[in-house]
């Protein structure tokens, strides 16, 4: 019991292991690199695809945050990586964001890796985070679509709520040594979520669940530990899950893997469906004989009767004390945008990267509030520590405005931005503001002084364009409050 223990708190991150490592004059140790490049390889060489029909281990590279420095494991097409001590090292151009992902590089396609987020400790929680980000490296060859939240009520009182009693549901179902329990437990999950969906008809729960889930369940299939040891730590993270901030955009990194061990028990090929297009609720069901009810009002009862047994009436109580702080922020954000004004980014092609562990927080119709974000394009570079709205529509990115509008390099309370040759913060209206190119305006090269300039005669600000009347409107509209 003592050694299920250990393990548990060991993938949780609860446990240290002090380690030495010899100095090195590189951002990354290219002996760590290169050990763990080996340890990856070879549980993918004794997988042997059995897993998913391909091969995990491919393309890799670490990245130092600090210093955009490279460790890779193979030779770029393009010539820019270096062989050194059996790695091959480079550094990352700032235009590209940094994060856990995969990505097209100098003509290959890789999986990049933060360099501060590998576990030097731990290597069962350092191969799951490798396997999962491989797992993406290979997710178009496997047929399953990439897909983005746009689960948003998640982080709202009902939402939120409704996936909670579903994180307890499949708590119990893991940790029941008995079928019939076991059974009851993911009937209950699978009622929660097949009620909460049909209150929010145009979530992408599922899609997302596919493409974050089975990542994160194939990181933590192939790290290592026992799949006996796995479900409790699966299990233990969905307990853990209640506190958590973000959940439009984390939680399907603990009901995917919950899902994923639960059909592992119930479905031998489940594995082969879901390549075919068929999502994981759907396939547990099956899997277990189960149909939800089809009469609204009946799963309605049946959902609420579910939530019951789980602590509903509780956890309401409290969720209901947090959602009234999210309200808080969200007036706190209004009134800085309306006293400082509005920066306005169009999403042209827009590079974009993100905590997926922060909360989103609904901003009224108008798109969800990210704490912090780091935006590249062709204007430049924004880094964003305190707060910017992601329009519903995916068009606009909309920052408190800086005081000061001049330079290249900007920097004012929570934001940096770099401007490339070329591109200034322009006045579109009074106290709006867009990042806009020089060539836009006819026979004017300068940049503007004044910082609170007055829209132009023409009615279409500075710009003397339609996009500065869109913009306006937008900007008019963060900065009013609903009616309720």
């Amino acid at each position: 019991m003592k050694l299920v223990f250990y393990y548990v708190m060991l993938m949780l991150g609860c446990v240290q292991i002090a380690k030495c490592e010899p100095a090195e004059t590189t951002p990354i140790s290219l002996d760590a690199a290169r050990q763990y490049f080996e340890e990856i390889k070879a549980i993918s060489d004794h997988d042997a695809g059995k897993l998913w029909g391909v091969p995990l281990y491919g393309p890799t590279l670490f990245v130092d945050p600090a210093t955009r420095f490279i460790v890779a494991n193979q030779m770029d097409r393009e010539g820019r990586l270096s062989a050194d001590r059996g790695v091959y090292t480079g550094t990352l151009e700032s235009a590209t964001n940094i994060a856990n992902t995969s990505f097209s590089w100098s003509g290959t396609k890789w999986t990049m890796v933060n360099w501060n987020a590998v576990s030097a400790s731990n290597p069962k929680d350092r191969a799951r985070l490798l396997f999962h980000e491989s797992w993406h490296r290979v997710q178009e060859e496997l047929g399953i679509p990439s897909a983005t939240t746009s689960n948003f009520y998640l982080d709202e009182l009902d939402g939120r709520v409704g996936l909670l009693l579903e994180f307890r549901a499949l708590n119990r179902a893991l940790i029941a040594e008995e079928l019939s329990a076991q059974k009851d437990a993911i009937v209950d999950a699978l009622t929660l979520r097949y009620y909460r969906q049909s209150q929010h008809p145009d979530n992408n729960e599922n899609a997302f669940e596919k493409h974050e889930g089975l990542a994160e369940y194939t990181g933590l299939k192939l790290c290592g530990l026992a799949d006996s040891l796995i479900t409790k730590v699966v299990a233990k993270k969905l307990q853990l899950g209640e506190s958590n901030d973000g959940l439009a955009n984390s939680f399907a990194y603990l009901t995917g893997p919950a899902l994923g061990f639960l059909l592992d028990r119930h479905s031998a090929s489940w594995r082969d469906s879901v390549r075919s297009g068929r999502d994981l609720p759907t396939l547990l069901a099956s899997a277990i004989g189960w149909q939800a009810p089809v009469d609204k009002e009946q799963l309605q009862t049946t959902a609420e009767l579910a939530g019951q047994s789980y602590g509903s009436v509780e956890l309401i109580a409290n969720e209901t004390a947090r959602s009234k702080a999210q309200e808080a922020t969200v007036e706190s954000f209004r009134n800085r945008l309306a006293t400082h004004g509005r920066l306005m980014l169009q999403n042209d092609n827009l590079n974009f990267s993100f905590d997926p562990m922060e909360k989103l927080i609904a901003f009224d119709t108008t798109g969800v509030i990210y704490k912090t974000m780091r935006i590249t394009g062709n204007f430049g570079v924004l880094e964003v520590t305190d707060g910017i709205i992601r329009t519903s529509n995916w068009q606009y990115f909309i920052a408190v405005a800086p005081e000061d509008i001049n330079g290249d390099s900007l920097a004012w309370q929570g934001y940096t931005l770099q401007l490339q040759s070329g591109w200034v913060v322009e006045a579109v209206g009074e106290n709006v503001f867009a990042i806009e190119t020089i060539n836009w305006r006819t026979g004017r090269a300068e940049k503007p002084s004044p910082r609170r300039l007055a829209p132009s005669p023409n009615g279409r600000g500075a710009l003397g364009r339609p996009q500065g009347a869109r913009l306006r409107a937008l900007a008019r509209q963060v900065t009013t409050r609903p009616r309720r």
